[in-house]
């Protein structure tokens, strides 16, 4: 028999316990609220549906969040996409899932078929880039970078609950945390899952490697919960009583942090990098002709070149200032032995 270290064995129980709290908790708000996963391009909970729902006139606004493979919102790989236009119904939209072995063996839905990123971008890319559609988001300037990254430019952000949440606190002087967790939680009494719970608690190293059965109740959640929050940060905005610096806080938040992060995103969106932007990024080398009569030498590196020459122009001039200062010193030396 192994022996295992007790820190190890005491990681191992944490997550054991963590793993069967998170089914209780994702049982709890999928018997309270609808979740749906939508697999399907028809049908009734299909894509199509579910995008002229967006596109309705009964749909002003709705809350999306996003799923990736990793942290970095530069770098990362989507995986699902999901939506909340009113309380009590969500949908998670996956196309990115890669379920683990040892999870599609015990769950059944872990065998679910799912839509493709094509699929996905056909439908979902004129939504988000119409800007006379309003979204919600928690956080919006990752969930933007990884649309982006994933080949959506998001236009018509109108509210970010992560934003007004900071400003509410900052404006009534309380210290406290301001995720999606601890709002849903503090307003409504509603445990979500964490991330720890639902990923690492399963053995996976990302959100992409969990089955459709596990990743819909989490994902879904997301998007309803920020709906719910959103309703309840515009409501406490329109307070006059809150200020910052004489300023009420809704005129601050729509004045001034709401353009921020459109403009922050609009500066540091190019730096994600995906396959289509590389394209676009690859410099234009026009080749000049050369004379007659000369032949025209190719610069294969233009930075080192340009590197090696200003290194000269440094080296020359270091050699021109010690050559002047010995003549300096030995003029001196002239004039005292006169």
């Amino acid at each position: 028999m192994v022996s295992l270290p007790k820190a190890k064995l005491s990681m191992i129980m944490v997550l054991l316990l963590i793993g069967s709290a998170s089914t209780t908790f994702s049982q709890k708000l999928a018997n309270k609220y609808k979740f749906y996963c939508v697999t399907e391009e028809a049908g009734r909970y299909g894509l199509k549906n579910l995008c002229s729902k967006l596109t309705s006139k009964d749909c002003r606004a709705f809350a999306i969040d996003t799923e990736t493979d990793g942290r970095n919102r530069y770098e990362c790989n989507c995986v699902g996409l999901s939506v909340c236009m009113r309380e009590g119904e969500a949908f998670y939209i996956p196309f990115g899932h890669t379920p683990l072995p040892h999870l599609t063996d015990s769950e059944s839905s872990g065998n679910v078929d799912q839509l493709t990123r094509e699929t996905v971008l056909k439908y979902l890319k004129p939504i988000m880039e119409n800007p006379k559609i309003g979204k919600y988001m928690h956080n919006a300037t990752f969930d933007m970078a990884v649309l982006y990254n994933m080949g959506i430019d998001t236009k018509g952000l109108v509210f970010d609950s992560l934003v007004a949440a900071r400003l509410i606190a900052k404006a009534k002087g309380i210290k406290r945390s301001n995720g999606l967790k601890y709002l849903s939680e503090s307003f409504f009494g509603e445990t979500m899952l964490g991330y720890v719970e639902s990923v690492y608690a399963n053995g996976c190293n990302h959100f992409g490697q969990l089955t459709l059965g596990i990743a819909t109740p989490y994902a879904a959640a997301d998007a309803h919960q920020t709906l719910k929050v959103t309703e309840v940060l515009q409501r406490r905005l329109r307070k006059r009583k809150l200020r910052i610096k004489e300023e009420t806080v809704n005129k601050v938040y729509y004045g001034e942090k709401l353009p921020k992060i459109i403009e922050i995103y609009e500066e540091n969106k190019y730096k994600c990098k995906n396959d289509w932007q590389r394209e676009l990024e690859k410099p234009i080398v026009q080749k000049k002709k050369a004379p007659k009569g000369r032949k025209q030498e190719p610069r294969t590196n233009r930075v080192f070149d340009a590197a090696h020459d200003t290194a000269r122009g440094v080296a020359f001039a270091r050699a021109a200032r010690k050559r002047k200062r010995k003549e300096f010193q030995g003029s001196r030396k002239r004039r005292k032995t006169r």
